[in-house]
């Protein structure tokens, strides 16, 4: 069945040119191609490809979030209503970015500061190093109030 468009962002078109209909797409191509991936005398070894295309849109998406994309493009290519949904869907994606955090915000805070930091940790169990500021507050941190923190760091 052929349903004809005006839209020219369709991705994927019938050979005519229309939507496709997922069932015959589905028999004609989809199922064809899992086929295509199974051992055969040439490629014993293979591992067989199976799932479904809606798995394949969550790969693609995973795909682009751990290639550092950020999540409102994410959001767009994949037709989500909001960041919020996208960020929810693919919220385990994101451990690295999570992982790298902690650096990013330090190398930010610390940058402009002028002062000299100080690592203190080395080799522990968690393997955390924790960077101290030993001679001026953070950029945008008052004075009297990071002081107050050191000297009770302190005691």
């Amino acid at each position: 069945m052929l349903h004809p468009r005006e839209d020219d962002r369709l991705v994927f078109t019938s050979p005519e040119g229309g939507e496709l209909v997922y069932n015959n797409w589905r028999t004609r191509q989809w199922l064809p191609l899992l086929k295509a991936t199974a051992p055969d005398a040439e490629h014993p070894k293979r591992i067989p490809v199976t799932g479904t295309p809606h798995m394949l849109g969550h790969s693609y998406a995973t795909a682009l979030i751990q290639a550092g994309e950020n999540a409102k493009t994410v959001q767009t290519v994949m037709g989500h209503d909001s960041v919020s949904f996208t960020m929810a869907q693919y919220a385990d994606a994101w451990p690295e970015a999570l992982t790298n955090a902690g650096e990013k915000a330090a190398a930010l805070l610390f940058a402009k500061s002028g002062s000299k930091t100080l690592a203190d940790g080395g080799e522990s169990e968690t393997n955390i190093t924790q960077v101290s500021d030993l001679m001026a507050p953070p950029v945008g941190v008052e004075p009297t109030t990071y002081r107050l923190g050191v000297e009770l760091m302190a005691a």
